[in-house]
């Protein structure tokens, strides 16, 4: 504390002496100002270290923290010469943040040990009072630019750390049987009182009141910090600050507040009206949009993460091109290497064809797991064509996948037997036009096994990631008196274009965006959009704003005791042709959901189907798989009957099987 004292007499003994021998007499800049500051601090740490000193960590690494504060404080600045003045604040901050740092290593699941991730934690509370010694810089007008550092004493510095078993999310650690171990918390061991840091900076004044002495300064800072939170030990807490500085100058200095400004001279005024360009004014802003096209006041997006369980039935067909024997590139293929790390729950947040796509490692994992299985692959054809009658092929299509299970998964080929046929038990028919649609679907192989476990639905638990509001819907408006000539907006997500519409001539009035689900451990701030163009004499403009975001994750719900509910999401498949009767597969899926739903649980059932056919009729189709579905859930929630669809790619035939579905969504409050 005698530095900052020290610091503060230096500074008013350097202001006078600066103040009698530069500043000119006639100056019409006010001498010094007072004032408040209040500012939001946004704390960024860095760190290298394992474990704070004295206190056991299981941590590999500590890298970085984030956290959030405030400083609050006085100020005083002083004229010294022309565009430079001196300025002092005394204040109050905190710069607290949590290290985070993720690790995978085995945890204990119903007494097996297995593979799972657990994030370790260190939340430190730290909070200094001190000066800041300023050089500020008004290049012109308002606008100041400052310079300085901060001495501050660290009034109170404390921690809590744990290590907390993220997934699987039933997993706990074997010494205590518990998901959470090494809790602590405390004082920061030997921290270091006296905290240094650099300061750069960048304000704006705007006058309040007639006289100009009042002014409201929005300004930012960053604070790079000098000095480690711990002697000996790498981690230090930076900070970007951005608030409001209220300030104050007197006018017994014989200054008005306002910088004295040239006259502007008649040839200049004559030479701007020359100049004058045509009217250009243009304008964008941001509302919600909810899936019912319903605009809403947009006060942020906000990305929530929900424990899900994810079933996915397995189409159990294998599609080939025309006349061809060959798997086709797009099935996901593994060399031998490979197939001891694949495992379904690795196959969690994908999407349903790149899930089927792996169809042969599926059933050549679950072959591998269960050695008294078996399966019949029968292969099949168009029979249309150079297919027709063609067994040879569906031989062929047979032994290819019979080959690849053999070779790559290690299955012995007595347990793959073979079969052949033309056109498939339940062939697809031709309906209306769609001829071609029936043949692609029937160049296939079908897989069945003796064992129902070979071809049940893939069944994964993990996060799941929704976003509010689905859209967002950008309003444009623009006054121009001879015409747009090009048009851009442009939205950002963490420096990366996540959004990018242009046109020419006229400007849309509305566009629509979605925002798109951040990647695992992806953190967003903000997004920003920018609206620009010109007109066509070549007159610019650029229009900017920000979208604020909310991060709710699985873990915050948790310490913060946040309301929270599972999402479940299941899937039927193989109707048979122009029917909504259940199969036997679909029964098993259905009796798996209803162990799975809760008297407090809300469910919706919504029925697809392709886009072949008339497009009433499957709407009317897709209504009766819907309430089918309900009906063997002994459920009565409305069952929403969407039609055709673009759930999955029509283009391809297992686009099409997939298409013909019916989603169920179990979602049940967590206590």
């Amino acid at each position: 504390m005698k530095s900052i004292l020290k610091i503060t007499l230096i500074f008013f003994l350097i202001t006078d002496f600066l103040k009698a021998q530069l500043l000119p007499e006639n100056s019409a800049k006010p001498l010094q100002k007072f004032g408040f500051v209040s500012d939001f601090n946004w704390n960024f740490h860095s760190a290298d270290f394992k474990e704070l000193p004295g206190v056991e960590n299981c941590c590999p690494l500590f890298e970085s923290g984030r956290g959030a504060g405030f400083t609050i404080g006085g100020l005083y600045e002083r004229s010294v010469f022309k565009n430079f003045s001196l300025g002092l604040r005394a204040s109050y901050a905190t710069q607290d943040a949590t290290l985070r740092s993720i690790q995978t290593k085995p945890v204990v699941v119903a007494n097996k040990e297995m593979k799972g991730e657990i994030e370790h934690t260190i939340s430190s509370g730290i909070a200094t009072f001190g000066v800041e010694p300023l050089l500020l810089y008004n290049p012109f007008g308002r606008f100041t630019m400052q310079f300085g550092g901060r001495l501050g004493y660290m009034l109170s510095g404390s921690y809590a750390q744990q290590e907390q078993i993220i997934s699987p999310s039933s997993g706990v650690f074997k010494e205590n049987d518990s998901r959470i171990r090494n809790e602590r918390e405390g004082d920061i061991p030997d921290a270091q009182k006296l905290q240094t840091a650099l300061l750069f900076g960048a304000s704006h004044e705007f006058p309040l009141n007639s006289a100009k002495n009042l002014f409201l300064a929005p300004e930012i800072f960053f604070q790079l910090s000098l000095s480690r939170i711990i002697p000996n030990t790498t981690w230090n807490a930076n900070t970007l600050r951005f608030g409001l500085a209220l300030k104050y100058a007197p006018a017994d200095n014989g200054a008005s507040g306002e910088i004295a400004e040239k006259p502007i001279e008649k040839k200049e005024i004559l030479k701007e009206k020359a100049a004058k360009k045509p009217l250009l004014k243009v304008a964008v802003s941001a509302v919600a949009l909810d899936e019912a096209d319903h605009e809403m006041p947009l006060v942020q997006v906000k990305f929530e993460e929900f424990v899900s369980t994810q079933m996915r039935p397995l189409l159990p067909y294998v599609f080939f091109e025309e006349n061809s024997a060959e798997i086709p590139q797009r099935y996901s293929f593994l060399k031998g290497g490979e197939t001891t790390n694949f495992t379904t729950e690795k196959l969690h947040g994908f999407e349903t064809l790149p899930t089927y796509y792996h169809l042969l490692n599926i059933i050549g994992s679950r072959l591998e797991k269960t050695p008294r299985s078996t399966i019949t692959i029968t292969g099949c054809n168009a029979n249309e064509g150079a297919e027709k009658n063609n067994i040879v092929l569906s031989k062929q299509r047979a032994e290819a996948v019979k080959r690849y299970l053999t070779i790559v998964w290690n299955i012995a080929g007595s347990r793959l037997k073979i079969a052949t046929r033309n056109l498939p038990e339940n062939f697809s028919k031709t309906i209306d036009a769609d001829t071609l649609a029936a043949i692609v679907e029937n160049r296939r192989v079908e897989i069945a096994s003796d064992d129902a476990e070979i071809l049940k639905p893939v069944i994964t638990n993990d996060t799941l990631r929704t976003v509010t509001p689905p859209f967002v819907r950008f309003k444009n408006t623009v006054e121009s008196e001879v015409g747009l000539q090009a048009w851009n907006l442009k939205v950002f997500k963490n420096g990366t274009v996540s959004g990018n519409f242009s046109g020419r001539n006229e400007l849309t009035a509305t566009i629509d965006w979605k925002p798109d689900i951040p990647l695992k451990n992806e953190f967003l701030k903000e997004y920003r959009f920018e609206l620009s163009g010109s007109d066509r004499t070549g007159q610019n403009f650029i229009e900017r704003g920000t979208i604020a975001v909310e991060n709710i994750t699985v873990n915050r719900k948790r310490t913060e005791r946040i309301a929270d509910r599972e999402i479940d999401r299941y899937s039927l498949i193989l109707f048979d042709f122009n029917s909504s009767d259940l199969s036997t597969a679909n029964k098993s899926i259905t009796e798996f959901i209803k162990g799975r739903i809760s008297a407090n649980s809300r469910i919706k059932i919504t029925g697809f189907t392709d886009r072949l056919g008339d497009e009433s009729y499957n709407k009317t189709l897709s209504a009766d798989r819907a309430k089918a579905t309900a009906k063997a859930l002994l459920i009565t929630p409305e069952a929403v009957a969407e039609g055709e669809t673009e759930l999955h790619d029509n283009a391809l035939p297992e686009g099409r099987f997939y298409n013909r579905t019916v989603n169920v969504i179990v979602e049940t409050p967590v206590p």
